[in-house]
């Protein structure tokens, strides 16, 4: 009961501070007349990013946590398109198998973790953890990283085309 009465006031901030929200961590100083909790924490993280931030911070904080999936989504198909070069008449390289079925695991792992990130922040104020970041930074790492070795950008296309050769 008392997690609802916080998500209710979190979502009474939201609503009496819509644009600019309360300010960045002040939901924790925030105190209605009618509060009846001890606690401060909103416990949901995008209702503490709408409250705190209003619906510009919400938006942006949307497309940031948004643009991880994009960045771990566009490693995995660049992974397929990878795959999908060599048929059954032209053999893959060991090499370059090995480096994509890992590439594909590291994907999968960084969505994986995207994927607990979303469902834990429905149930804690873990909006500015310092966990969420290094995530969306290592899946936009990974895509980079991914597209350079498959050979859709940059130097390493030479790489992979000494590869098919050998």
């Amino acid at each position: 009961e008392a997690r609802k009465r916080l998500l209710r006031e979190a979502y009474q901030a939201y609503l009496d501070h819509p644009v600019f929200g309360l300010g960045a961590g002040q939901f924790h100083n925030y105190n209605p007349r009618e509060r009846e909790e001890v606690w401060h924490e909103a416990h949901n993280a995008w209702l503490q990013v709408a409250s705190e931030l209003g619906t510009g911070g919400l938006l942006v904080f949307a497309v940031i946590v948004g643009s991880g999936f994009v960045a771990g989504l566009q490693a995995v198909a660049a992974v397929r398109r990878s795959r999908a070069r060599y048929t059954r008449r032209s053999r893959e390289p060991a090499e370059l198998r090995a480096r994509r079925e890992r590439l594909q695991l590291y994907a999968s792992a960084v969505l994986a973790s995207l994927t607990g990130w979303v469902v834990a922040a429905m149930f804690a104020s873990v909006a500015y953890y310092w966990t969420l970041y290094l995530v969306l930074g290592l899946a936009i790492t990974l895509r980079d990283i991914t597209l350079r070795e498959v050979g859709e950008i940059g130097e390493p296309a030479r790489v992979l085309r000494r590869a098919e050769a050998a």
